[in-house]
């Protein structure tokens, strides 16, 4: 039985904006979605499934199926569930593949909120990326347990490789070395999160 958390998006939006969208929404629906898979999943490898909706009715109608956390950030929109094993009719039909957005080069940054660093050598879809830097905020968020408050959903994201190095030589930094399940040879380093 391996559990999934799914997370929708719409065509809207930047690469950067995307992946904060996708952080903001998986770390709010741990907070906000009661539900009994939610520590069988922390306890593996808390696997995240990004996909795009054709359409926003497609998103509406996911969201009638399932409880949800749903992030905004400017034009870009994400819906995180909890984990689950098999996936209703609308989100096991969004898809997984060619899901690229426009680079914008501009990240959010958060003075004192943890930073997600993006490994600048891995080349990586807007989905993956959203996956891998969602994946790394829930590790940190595991690990240090705030309680429901706007700062514990709070994270800064980069792909600058000053900060990417620094966060690396940190011994309490967390880093994300992908399954590779989909774009990535299994065990690339993909994100390290910490504070700087």
């Amino acid at each position: 039985m391996t559990l999934v958390q799914p997370i929708l998006v719409t065509r809207e939006g930047s690469h950067e904006d995307i992946v904060m969208a996708v952080v903001l929404a998986s770390i709010g629906a741990l907070e906000e979605i009661s539900d009994p898979n939610w520590a069988a999943w922390a306890a593996g490898q808390f696997t995240k499934s990004v996909r795009r909706v054709k359409r926003e009715a497609d998103m509406v109608r996911a969201m009638d199926e399932a409880e949800f956390h749903l992030a905004r950030v400017r034009t870009a929109k994400a819906v995180a569930f909890a984990p689950m094993v098999e996936f209703p009719k609308t989100i096991a039909r969004a898809r997984v593949k060619g899901l690229d957005a426009t680079r914008s080069g501009t990240w959010w940054t958060f003075p004192g909120a943890p930073t997600v660093a993006i490994n600048p050598d891995v080349k990586m879809s807007t989905g993956k990326t959203a996956a891998q830097a969602a994946h790394a905020a829930m590790a940190w968020r595991l690990k240090n347990p705030t309680g429901n408050s706007d700062i514990s959903l709070t994270f800064s994201i980069t792909d600058d490789r000053k900060t990417f190095n620094r966060l690396n030589q940190c011994e309490d930094a967390l880093r994300i070395n992908d399954a590779g399940l989909t774009e990535l040879t299994p065990g690339t380093l993909t994100a390290i999160v910490g504070r700087v």
